[in-house]
């Protein structure tokens, strides 16, 4: 079954540290996390400071309690797999991987992944469907900013970062 703890590295290496960019919707981040993310896991309002100065223990906690057990990534056979849906899940949002993996799997989109999804994903050619899966995050990031032009400054990244799922690809 899929490893958290590889899946987190990769994911990290992709997060970087902290930044408080005016152009990102998600304003104050580290690691990836958000200060909306980081108020609602701690139920309560936080500072900069506090995203600034967020712990890599509840960055793992959060990250496995709120994207990794949500999507049932441990279920998953291929590491490969689960870290490309864990990544993207952090960058785009659980509900948003997950209604695209149904879709492309032709189970019942309802964005939750549950035993269906599951068994479907399971079954799925490993290399193929990870080169599947990478290609259809870059068109959702072009598709991002087609949408919403503001956020070209950030296709670059995307696209570096989606180019990294087809290095684990070749590594894998």
């Amino acid at each position: 079954m899929a490893d958290f703890k590889k899946a987190l590295k990769f994911v990290l290496e992709n997060e970087g540290g902290y930044t408080n960019d005016p152009a990102d919707h998600g304003g104050a981040t580290n690691f990836g996390i958000t200060m909306a993310t980081l108020s609602q896991w701690r139920r309560r309002p936080v500072t900069t400071d506090d995203v600034k100065n967020l712990s890599m223990d509840e960055v793992a906690l959060i990250y496995k309690n709120w994207y990794w057990d949500k999507m049932l990534l441990d279920q998953v056979i291929s590491d490969l797999v689960a870290t490309i849906l864990f990544d993207q899940a952090v960058n785009r949002g659980v509900p948003i991987v997950s209604r695209q993996l149904q879709f492309n799997l032709g189970v019942k989109v309802d964005g939750i992944v549950g035993p269906g999804t599951l068994a479907q994903l399971n079954k799925m050619p490993e290399t193929s469907f990870a080169m599947g899966l990478a290609k259809r995050c870059q068109l959702s990031y072009t598709g991002i900013c087609k949408k919403d032009p503001t956020q070209l400054v950030f296709i670059d990244g995307w696209i570096s970062r989606s180019q990294k799922y087809f290095d684990l690809i070749v590594a894998n």
